[in-house]
């Protein structure tokens, strides 16, 4: 049953709408008369479809709700509206709607556009993960051994995907098969926690997919953002290696998989193989290096510097590179970006569109940031 959220201010209307969804078979998740309390409805229910009026009570009004709902949630909006002027429909073309219903309205034309609305963004939704299980061949070089979309796929091993990891990729199949000894992938949701700040863990782990986040608490309680891991990093299985309380809390940015391995397991292999510990002092004084420099930036006073910095540092481990080196795309959706820099979506999401004004960034697929003029970017992060 799909969920159908209402925002009207108009209490008759409203409540016409309610009954006429409810007799068509959808489930009302709630009605608001007001943007302000649609934005926070919409992050609280995520319905799979917003009727949103376009003239609403208070300060915001339905074509801005509707801009802040798409860009930070993705869920379709579909304009039920008096207004049907050139005007009017030309600002609505912004928030990228999936259609609009004049009123008054029948439950034929109702039913019509909400079924036109899903099946569009099923469709949209498919695409886009096809473009991106296209693109992973194309990810920075880095990482371009694992291939993250077999994994998806169930296709890699444990085994498999060690052999794809350094240091480990040097190991003989014997050793590598006594590693991964009774490792398994783990999932983890977004904003899912990982482990905790001070914790005594008994595994270590690789991140596979996705994409995680470490951070430190800080006095005021609020968690702030030091470093991130991509598929493949290291960094956290060597912090687990030292048996002392973990330095920092690790949480998934977004639905990410990581390959857990036992610790023991892991000592018990670098006794026979201490040539690994080098490379090990190496990649721990590269991340050391990383992670303070981006914590520095992440703390300085101007938004955009932060913003700059965030995507620099994301393209660098998560990029793909596209038009033959002239630009790159981030999987990322402005609300992602806000929580990694310390800031609200709608800061995040006001300040990149001055990006795009300053053809920086492009920010035509949704919970996609294309950088297009890298040398732009790297000016802003230095300020």
């Amino acid at each position: 049953m799909n969920r159908v959220m209402i925002v009207e201010d108009e209490a008759v209307t409203a409540l016409d709408v309610e009954d006429t969804l409810t007799h068509l078979g959808y489930q009302v998740v709630g009605s608001v008369a007001t943007g302000e309390e649609a934005v926070g409805l919409a992050k609280s229910e995520k319905p799979d479809i917003v009727l949103m009026d376009i003239v609403l009570k208070g300060a915001m009004d339905g074509i801005t709700a509707a801009q802040e709902i798409w860009e930070t949630l993705e869920v379709p909006i579909v304009f039920l509206t008096a207004y049907s002027d050139e005007a009017t429909l030309g600002r609505a073309k912004c928030a990228k709607p999936y259609g609009y219903i004049l009123k008054p309205f029948d439950e034929r034309h109702l039913q019509t556009a909400l079924q036109i609305a899903l099946n569009r963004r099923a469709s949209d939704k498919e695409a886009t993960d096809s473009r991106i299980e296209r693109q992973t061949e194309a990810r920075r070089p880095k990482f371009e051994a694992f291939d993250e979309v077999q994994f998806g796929k169930g296709k890699l091993t444990p085994a498999e995907f060690v052999h794809r990891v350094d240091p480990f990729r040097t190991l003989p199949e014997a050793e590598l098969t006594a590693l991964v000894q009774g490792a398994v992938f783990k999932s983890y949701d977004a904003g899912a926690l990982v482990a905790s700040e001070g914790d005594h863990t008994s595994e270590c782990i690789i991140p596979a997919r996705g994409r995680f986040v470490l951070v430190k608490g800080s006095t005021s309680g609020k968690e702030l953002a030091i470093g991130l891991l991509p598929p493949g990093d290291i960094y956290a299985l060597i912090v687990a290696l030292q048996d002392a309380p973990l330095p920092f809390t690790i949480r998934a940015q977004r639905a990410s998989s990581a390959l857990a391995l036992d610790t023991k397991t892991v000592r018990s292999m670098l006794e026979t193989r201490k040539e690994l510990y080098e490379d090990f002092g190496i990649t721990m004084a590269e991340k050391l290096r990383a992670m303070e420099d981006l914590s520095r930036l992440l703390a300085h006073e101007r938004v955009e510097v932060r913003i700059a910095t965030a995507l620099l540092s994301v393209v660098r481990d998560f990029g793909l590179l596209k038009d033959e080196g002239t630009s790159y795309v981030v999987e990322m959706t402005r609300q992602e970006l806000a929580d990694l820099v310390g800031t609200t979506a709608e800061t995040a999401i006001r300040v990149t569109r001055a990006l795009e004004d300053d053809e920086i960034l492009d920010l035509t697929t949704p919970a996609r940031i294309r950088i297009i003029n890298m040398q732009g970017l790297e000016a802003l992060a230095v300020q």
